[in-house]
């Protein structure tokens, strides 16, 4: 397990994370993101419950990794606290999906 040594543990977010709507209308459902790339959200059950999702700039063909939230607060600290324990590891991972994109996919930046 990694850490970001930027960031005392416990606090906050590590540098270059950053917290935004998940959708253009979205006022309560937030994503976390990281060189623009999603990494984790949070999500509204059909019941006004939430649910973390983790590893959302995996492909698609991996593992869904969710996690049940007894609050939007306490999925928010959860999804920081993942953040600081794989931060460099998620920061590998975005910077070799950017090297590894095709010039002429078709897809704009935000849909890696």
């Amino acid at each position: 397990m990694t850490t970001d040594s930027s960031t005392p543990p416990g606090s906050g977010l590590p540098d270059g994370f950053e917290w935004g709507p998940r959708w253009q209308h979205g006022s309560d459902e937030q994503k976390l993101e990281l060189e623009g790339k999603t990494v984790a959200m949070l999500l509204k059950t059909v019941s006004g419950g939430w649910f973390a999702r983790l590893e959302c700039h995996w492909p698609i063909s991996e593992p869904l990794v969710v996690r049940p939230c007894s609050s939007f607060e306490a999925g928010k600290a959860g999804c920081e606290a993942w953040a600081r324990r794989h931060a460099d590891r998620l920061r590998r991972e975005i910077a070799q999906k950017k090297r590894e994109k095709p010039l002429s996919d078709g897809l704009a930046d935000d849909e890696l």
